[in-house]
């Protein structure tokens, strides 16, 4: 990834490398280094720990992965990705309405990311009318190998599956499944 390298005169990068506490790092140093008045950013934890930098001091964060619903209320952060409400919203709708499965299983990430995937899935089973069950199974992204979650999940063809995560371990898990 980039390391603060200028390849345009006009465009600087910065590399976050995904981690939350990098974002307020890289945001106090494009604050009290440069004049740059607009970011371009991904991740709502990235994106959450600039936020109050950027809002304190007027950039404006143009965001393309964020799903975080604090975002919402930001006057300098533009997210144009779904928020993990209408994400969970749309998935519950479609579900039970055409596919109506026996049960759907949530694999989350104990990450940020992941449990806000969870806690959106959790505040809506009261109000989404359904003829399935729902269980949740959390996994650590770090492990390489989930056999042991699949196993403890005994996922049958008349399961839903939905997974909360980032790529390098959603690659690996449906490998494995």
């Amino acid at each position: 990834m980039y390391k603060h390298k200028t390849y345009c005169p006009y465009i600087k990068y910065y590399d976050h490398q995904g981690l939350s506490k990098n974002g307020a790092t890289i945001a106090n140093q494009i604050v009290s280094t440069t004049k740059i008045d607009k970011v371009l950013g991904t991740f709502s934890g990235t994106t959450l720990s600039a936020q109050p930098i950027f809002e304190r001091n007027k950039v404006l964060q143009y965001n393309f992965v964020s799903t975080n619903d604090v975002l919402k209320n930001s006057r300098y952060t533009l997210r144009c990705f779904p928020s993990t409400y209408d994400i969970c919203r749309a998935f519950m709708k479609d579900i039970s309405v055409e596919i109506n499965p026996k049960r759907i299983v949530i694999l989350y990430a104990n990450t940020e990311y992941g449990k806000s995937f969870y806690n959106e899935f959790i505040s809506m089973n009261d109000s989404v009318a359904c003829d399935f069950s729902i269980q949740y199974y959390v996994y650590d992204e770090a492990v390489r190998d989930y056999r042991d979650h699949i196993s403890k999940m005994k996922l049958t063809e008349d399961d839903i599956l939905f997974i909360a995560g980032q790529y390098h371990a959603l690659g690996i898990i449906v490998k494995q499944i």
